[in-house]
């Protein structure tokens, strides 16, 4: 199958005090002008959806890259915990990516809204949005390399990691590279969750070994997400790499997808959304 990679520059003024998951805003948006197909997109049992939609990002230091993910966030405090809302007025990016015919038919439509403005209903609030521009992203992260004998796996949005071995609801701060990567390796090939491929994932991606000091790299984060307190991911992993040829191929393949399809659970509520540098 064939996958692609937008992404979209949007101006956003939803206020000051913002204090849902931002994919609320980009999700609402996306699926109003896709209603007609993304609402039948249900995922096979055991097969991930073939679609990712990001939360709002700021813009990185390169162009068309993703900066810091912009998310209300509970802290601890004395008197437990706390929501801090956040300001969202300006330009952000937003970052689709899946099935080729389905993120272009996404395309399509977004360049079609044109740069005029555009408002969306949450709660009992009206947001104005703005398509800036449109860019694929595909050959760019296509062209990615190993080159070096570690990878840095950046959680770029909170991420939802699932242990393959035992269900859990809770972080893990030194996730192997077969609970990170699973769902792209499943969507490489449109293969259901079964046992099966979990002794095929583990024979290649066994191969990407996590160092310790991940530990340091890595943070849990908790944010608000439909109504409740939802702990996740963020943070950076770096792996050492095997230097067998066949080996950095295939791990090289499962990182692009990584970084067009996303990883973890709920890719299409805007969590897993990720990037990967050779060092």
């Amino acid at each position: 199958m064939e996958y692609r990679a937008i992404r979209v520059l949007l101006e956003v003024d939803a206020g000051e005090r913002f204090s849902d998951y931002t994919v609320r805003l980009t999700k609402t948006f996306i699926h109003a002008l896709n209603q007609d197909v993304l609402g039948l997109i249900r995922g096979f049992k055991g097969v991930p959806q073939p679609l990712h939609i990001s939360p709002l990002f700021t813009r990185g230091r390169r162009e068309w890259e993703l900066g810091d993910v912009v998310t209300p966030r509970y802290v601890w405090g004395e008197d437990g915990w706390r929501l801090e809302p956040v300001r969202i007025q300006g330009e952000y990016l937003l970052h689709v990516g899946g099935e080729a015919g389905l993120v272009d038919m996404i395309r399509e439509r977004l360049e079609r809204a044109g740069r005029e403005m555009h408002h969306i209903k949450i709660g009992d609030r009206f947001i104005p949005f703005k398509v800036e521009a449109v860019e694929d992203v595909t050959s760019a992260v296509m062209e990615k390399e190993l080159s070096g004998g570690k990878v840095a796996l950046y959680l770029k949005a909170p991420t939802l990691l699932f242990n393959v071995y035992a269900k859990s609801r809770l972080p893990k701060f030194s996730p192997t590279a077969v609970e990170v990567l699973m769902t792209p390796f499943l969507l490489r090939s449109m293969r259901s969750m079964d046992y099966s491929a979990l002794v095929e994932a583990s024979s290649l991606l066994g191969h990407l070994v996590e160092t310790y000091y991940s530990l340091n790299t890595l943070k849990p984060v908790m944010i608000p997400f439909r109504g409740r307190r939802e702990a996740a991911l963020m943070g950076r992993i770096t792996y050492l790499v095997e230097d067998r040829e066949r080996i950095r191929r295939e791990v090289e393949e499962i990182l692009r997808l990584a970084e067009i399809l996303g990883v973890g659970e709920s890719r299409m509520n805007g969590f897993g959304t990720v990037s990967w540098t050779s060092r």
